[in-house]
């Protein structure tokens, strides 16, 4: 029997190239990923099969590609030719070279089926490793946002703690993006390995004729690479929201919060015209209707008080005015001046409900009667913010009355809705508050997932809310409009390490002349370059430091676009 010829090392253009991943892990915890080598079986040379290297002697970036001609390996087994690597276990060399025995090339195939599966199950178990580290990290990275949402509370002002734990979190951020890109490289390294697994299953069933047994994982229990997408867009969604206390735009829909902004009475329209934006916009438009009809945004959001006062629904609602409506002569004004200088209409049902932050006086009317708009909100510019919150943020807003200490002049908290937020009721009865702290922050998601930052102080803070604390939580200059027309308002202010406080002095719509801050009982503040805007109800005046007030803030680019191109000018420092 002759020898068969030598073995014929494959050129450039053989055509028998493999790709050769350039980067994934050897190791990933205490789980090998080194695939198994192929046993010795022979002296013939055959291409040996490309083994993926440890990340550690590879650079960071994303995976590469090279196409190289394969060399002999130089012991590999005897069922192994130049062919097999295109899936065909045959001596592509012709007739005058016998094959081995068939039965010792099946049993080659066959232990090659269970190497190529063997290293197939090491790489989805790398991929579940990668997978849960990612969750874990997630799951840190938001404990960690938690805590220094709280922490800022508790620190504004008293050193840097805070950008040192923001450079953590920056820092867990980059973490996250690596293991993403790892966990890539992965999914793409085991793609690489089904068509080889798949090629040698398909040529070992042909050659031994028989029925395989399948054995592992059941499919659906592991993940696979093409099941990554799938898990990376379920971390994603967001449920839907549901029916209930709402917000509504100017078209009668269901919206998680907008603003709007009566003009004043110069303006067409005899003061009763305004402009609005909301969640779903970030620029000013005209609104729909005039302030004062039952058809606009205004109208339509609190006309479901007046209907669930009527049909007896199941709901709570406190109503308070620092000025109420004149129809309560009952109150005193040295009553209403020991009060909070704040205005607003709380209002749920069982699943949710909304806060409406305002500064017109003497609005809205109790319960007992209708929807109507007083004349003497009419003369200068109001701003309103409603929002739809989930029921459970109510025990937090309720916290926040607390320390505003607002006047109420209406109200119904009482049932399942005192004991679920004892707190709501206890804002709603006006129990004082006889302990520090003296004022407090709180993130307040709405509905639909923004982030409002409300803030609240009471009148032993007996400080300006602008310059002695909401400036510092902000972290930059602040533009604030509010009513400036009377004894002891407040300059500009610029002094101390702070960021400055600058009085807006004329405020301008696009394509309206503008109106001065002495015409405009609004009260807002945005902030010079970051993205932050408020709505508030305390105006910078010397008398309310000595009051409760606060204001509702968020991150919000459009918003803060739409607020910060009002202000036309502002009175410089002193």
């Amino acid at each position: 029997m002759a020898n068969p010829p030598p073995p014929q090392t494959p050129g450039p253009g053989s055509g028998l190239v493999l790709p050769i991943l350039a980067l994934a892990p050897s190791r990933i915890g205490n789980l090998d990923l080194t695939p198994p080598q192929i046993p010795d079986r022979g002296p013939t040379p055959a291409p040996s099969i490309p083994l993926v290297p440890p990340i550690s002697d590879l650079p960071p970036p994303a995976p590469h590609f090279f196409l190289v001609p394969l060399t002999p390996d130089p012991q590999p087994p005897a069922c192994l030719r130049p062919g097999w690597a295109r899936g065909v276990c045959r001596d592509p060399r012709g007739p005058t070279h016998p094959p081995p025995p068939q039965e010792e090339e099946n049993q080659c195939l066959a232990e090659t089926v269970r190497e190529l599966q063997a290293e197939a199950r090491r790489q989805r178990a790398a991929v579940r490793c990668e997978l849960e580290t990612g969750r874990w990290l997630r799951a840190q990275r938001a404990e960690l946002e938690r805590y220094l949402r709280e922490t800022e509370t508790e620190q504004l002002g008293r050193g840097g703690c805070i950008a040192q734990r923001r450079c953590h979190l920056e820092e867990l951020s980059g973490a996250v993006r690596d293991l993403s890109l790892r966990t890539q490289t992965l999914r793409v390294s085991s793609r690489s390995l089904a068509p080889r697994v798949a090629e040698a299953q398909q040529e070992a069933e042909l050659r031994c004729c028989c029925t395989r047994t399948r054995g592992g994982a059941r499919p659906g229990l592991c993940p696979t690479p093409a099941m990554l997408p799938l898990l990376f867009m379920a971390l994603s969604l967001t449920p839907a929201a549901g029916g209930g206390i709402s917000c509504y735009d100017d078209n009668g829909q269901p919206v998680d919060w907008f603003v709007a902004y009566k003009l004043p009475h110069h303006s067409p329209g005899q003061g009763l015209r305004y402009h609005y934006l909301d969640a779903r916009r970030g620029d000013w438009v005209s609104g729909r209707a005039l302030i004062n009809s039952s058809q606009g945004a205004l109208g339509t959001t609190l006309r479901q008080l007046y209907q669930a006062a009527t049909t007896g629904d199941a709901m709570a609602y406190v109503l308070y005015n620092d000025q109420p409506p004149r129809a309560n002569t009952s109150i005193s004004t040295r009553f209403a001046a020991s009060h909070g200088h704040t205005k607003g209409v709380v209002l749920l049902d069982g699943t949710q409900g909304l806060w409406l932050v305002h500064s017109a006086p003497h609005f809205p009317p109790p319960t007992a009667t209708t929807f109507a708009w007083p004349p003497t909100a009419s003369r200068f510019g109001q701003t309103f913010l409603c929002i739809t919150f989930p029921y459970a943020s109510f025990q937090d807003i309720g916290q926040q009355l607390l320390v505003n200490q607002p006047l109420v002049y209406d109200s119904s908290v009482g049932g399942a809705f005192a004991q679920d937020l004892p707190d709501l009721a206890l804002a709603a009865s006006m129990k004082p508050v006889k302990a520090p702290p003296w004022n407090r922050s709180v993130t307040l998601p709405s509905l639909g997932g923004a982030p409002f930052l409300s803030l609240a102080k009471h009148r032993r803070f007996h400080d300006d809310l602008y310059s002695g604390w909401l400036a510092a939580a902000l972290g930059d200059t602040l533009l604030v409009e509010s009513w400036r027309d009377g004894p002891g308002d407040l300059p500009s202010n610029c002094s101390g390490p702070g960021p400055q406080v600058l009085n807006v002095a004329h405020v301008a719509f696009p394509d309206m002349p503008a109106f001065a801050t002495t015409q405009d009982h609004s009260k807002w503040a945005v902030a010079d370059t970051a993205a932050w805007a408020c709505v508030a109800d305390t105006n910078r005046n010397r008398g309310e430091e000595q009051r409760g007030g606060g204001a509702v803030c968020l991150p919000h680019r459009p918003l803060w676009k739409a607020f910060r191109g009002l202000v036309q000018d502002y009175d410089p420092c002193p």
